[in-house]
């Protein structure tokens, strides 16, 4: 069963900039803005993704109306568990649950900590 929706996470790709051809920019991704999710930490402890870079992987949870949720996307999550507000993530990893009594996708976010 999928835990109680609690939070609200807006999902951007990267898109080429109409000001300037040769860089890229973030770009909200049509219907998925303002979707109803929950988002749970993975682990207690970060890990080391370079000498000095850590990130942290959280779990979300998201209806089956996320089905265009690929993997380098950015999300901006508000209302998280903690309190704060407008924590951005990426998505590392999705899972397709369409079987079974609850149908949802299941996404591994990544948090770079500074």
């Amino acid at each position: 069963m999928i835990p109680i929706i609690t939070h609200r996470a807006d999902f951007e790709s990267l898109a080429e900039d109409l000001t300037n051809t040769d860089k890229e920019t973030w770009a909200s991704v049509s219907g998925l803005t303002g979707m109803k999710v929950n988002i749970q930490p993975a682990s207690a402890n970060p890990s080391e993704l370079a000498t000095g870079v850590f990130d942290k992987t959280h779990i979300m949870f998201i209806g089956t109306t996320a089905s265009g949720v690929q993997e380098g996307y950015r999300v901006t999550v508000s209302g998280l568990y903690d309190g704060e507000l407008n924590r951005i993530f990426t998505v590392s990893g999705v899972e397709d649950w369409a079987k079974g009594p609850v149908p949802h996708y299941q996404l591994t976010l990544s948090e770079l900590l500074e």
